[in-house]
């Protein structure tokens, strides 16, 4: 928290939405979420996970919290963490990683 004022931001990785998780989100100043890649799955494999999946993410922006999906690798998945408002894509179905820091996002598929 003492941090804060300087610009950095807090992320937390691997979030499910589970209850303990849920409880960090109040004492933390957490500026973003990085989501669990098995919800991520679930939410791809079924309509029960894209509810639970939207239900995370609109309790994160309720709260002013961005949210972050990684390992995205198919235009299907892209579109489906779009439609339950999640903030932010990684993976190779942006770009491949390389060992520079370039980003050409005039290549970027979306």
């Amino acid at each position: 928290a003492l941090l804060v004022p300087y610009g950095i931001q807090c992320c937390l990785s691997y979030y499910h939405g589970h209850p303990e998780q849920e409880s960090l989100l109040q004492v933390l100043p957490v500026d973003l979420l990085k989501l669990d890649p098995s919800l991520i799955a679930e939410a791809t494999a079924s309509a029960a996970g894209r509810t639970r999946l939207t239900g995370v993410v609109d309790r994160a922006h309720e709260r002013g919290i961005l949210v972050i999906a990684p390992r995205v690798e198919d235009a299907r998945t892209a579109a489906t963490l779009w439609m339950t408002g999640v903030d932010f894509i990684q993976g190779n179905l942006v770009q491949l990683a390389s060992s520079g820091l370039e980003f050409d996002f005039s290549a970027a598929v979306l």
